[in-house]
């Protein structure tokens, strides 16, 4: 991924993440930096990812003032997208869409289980939500990441 895709993208999850807090009421259990590192994991070496990763999750952290402490999801994200590299090598290129579609729910589940730890070893205050609820929003998010899959395949690619 080239970086001015990555910041074009980068730019569009603030506003996107504005645009939900301003829009709804309540909170809407919608990341949309995930679906930024996937394209990024799919299209990137793995010092590119990691250093992409470091960028996009800590500059939320400090844009948006999300976190209580600053870089807890970084750090979290940064390990999962490693390990992911790691394992992509592994893929033929013919499926890495697919085991990345299939990663997307382990990632989106192994970040809170990781954060909900580093929070409680920290001593600090994580909102915890129930295993049904988390993998709802992992399917959830993983359904909307195969869509935008599909639909960056198809202009990808072209009518063939």
């Amino acid at each position: 991924m080239k970086w001015s895709k990555f910041f074009g993208g980068f730019l569009l999850v603030i506003l996107l993440t504005f645009a939900k807090s301003k829009i709804t009421r309540y909170g809407v259990p919608i990341e949309f930096s995930i679906f930024l590192i996937f394209f990024v994991i799919r299209s990137t070496d793995t010092v590119r990812a990691i250093l992409m990763t470091f960028i996009l999750s800590l500059g939320l952290d400090l844009i948006l003032q999300t976190g209580q402490v600053k870089g807890l999801a970084t750090m979290t994200q940064m390990l999962l997208v490693y390990v992911i590299m790691l394992l992509k090598k592994h893929v033929i290129p013919n499926y890495e869409d697919l085991f990345l579609l299939g990663l997307f729910a382990l990632f989106y589940v192994a970040e809170y289980y990781l954060r909900l730890g580093l929070g409680k070893l920290l001593n600090t205050y994580i909102s915890t939500i129930s295993p049904t609820i988390l993998v709802f929003h992992a399917l959830f998010h993983t359904a909307i990441f195969g869509l935008l899959l599909v639909i960056n395949l198809r202009f990808s690619r072209g009518d063939s």
